[in-house]
């Protein structure tokens, strides 16, 4: 695996609502699974720009993450 092509992928993914409508309706008139919503995007020949984010960006769904945001705070 080429990892210059592979990407860690934060939510959320933005786009305008009208592409990402006809995204989603043209996966599922056509029975295609994509891994997220640039790849569904992308299939309609749009541009997905990718923007550095962070590990400090993360979702909070667990006792451990909520351990891990009071020391990022403190």
């Amino acid at each position: 695996m080429n990892r210059d092509e592979v990407y860690y992928v934060q939510t959320p993914q933005i786009f305008k609502y009208k592409d990402l409508q006809r995204a989603l309706g043209k996966a599922h008139s056509e029975e295609f699974v994509g891994t997220d919503e640039s790849m569904l995007v992308k299939r309609l020949g749009k541009k997905v720009n990718i923007v550095e984010g962070s590990v400090f960006n993360f979702k909070i769904t667990t006792k451990e993450d909520v351990e891990m945001f009071r020391k990022l705070v403190k």
